[in-house]
């Protein structure tokens, strides 16, 4: 015998439409596979209410007011590297409340607050801000011909393997070592490719491969003299004036990639 099942609210239409045709209820409770209550419930409260839809219920209590709700979002954005698991502690022990940590995340989610990775960004200094808002300052009102004559440049390190740790698999206990649950790996992620390059709005130098540590004196002898000082020709004379990743003559000022340099001619 088929499983019984709670008629939907079509099922519902075609059993009060058999009813109002003087079908019998246990041929109904048959085609429906539904108990014969159920049926007869449904013409119970069409009679009484007209309708068929089933009636509002208040459903399960909430385990939180509304008072505890604001303060597990209090917990969260004083503190947005808090866990779940620290904030029911917290709650439970402010207000004597205890409930899950599935819990404290629905409270946190009807406020649109959901957890993510953190976004990265560079330390700066108080030197270093002060740097970039006075560069910021100086070319402000530069126009699109001034900024025709810079040359923007930077270098990327690129691992030939990454693995952030965020990969997951689905697998019962003692399956942890199979086939399907391991994925290999070379050691230190398979090494990495620094590279290099600029450009201009017209121009831009050959992409250079840093096959060593990139300080300065490699900078000047591998990078300034041979990629940049041709390409500033091509540029034209006007400024001489580029954007590179590193400190030149102890100036550090901003730009697309952090720090400002004068090239010797």
């Amino acid at each position: 015998m088929p499983p019984r099942r709670h008629p939907n609210l079509v099922d519902r239409g075609r059993a009060l439409a058999w009813v109002q045709e003087g079908i019998r209820l246990r041929e109904i409770t048959a085609r429906l596979r539904c108990s014969h209550s159920v049926i007869a419930r449904l013409r119970q409260r069409f009679l009484a209410t007209g309708s068929v839809e089933t009636r509002p219920r208040s459903g399960r209590p909430r385990s939180t007011t509304q008072r505890q709700d604001r303060y597990i979002t209090r917990q969260a954005l004083q503190t947005r590297t808090t866990t779940a698991s620290t904030i029911r502690r917290r709650l439970r022990v402010a207000t004597n409340t205890d409930i899950n940590e599935q819990t404290v995340r629905n409270r946190l989610h009807d406020q649109t607050l959901h957890a993510r990775r953190q976004l990265g960004r560079i330390l700066l200094t108080p030197r270093h801000m002060m740097a970039r808002l006075a560069w910021s300052t100086r070319h402000l009102r530069w126009n699109r011909q001034q900024w025709a004559q810079v040359l923007f440049s930077d270098e990327s390190q690129f691992s030939l393997e990454h693995d952030d740790g965020r990969t997951r698999v689905w697998r019962p206990p003692g399956e942890r070592m199979i086939p399907a649950c391991v994925r290999e790996r070379r050691a230190y992620q398979g090494g990495s490719v620094m590279v290099w390059a600029g450009i201009s709005e017209h121009h831009r130098t050959p992409l250079y491969h840093v096959r060593v540590n990139l300080n300065a004196l490699v900078c000047k002898d591998q990078i300034l003299r041979p990629q940049v000082l041709p390409t500033l020709r091509q540029i034209g004379q006007c400024y001489r004036t580029i954007m590179l990743p590193h400190i030149e003559h102890g100036l550090l000022t901003p730009s697309c990639s952090r720090y400002r340099s004068t090239v010797p001619t």
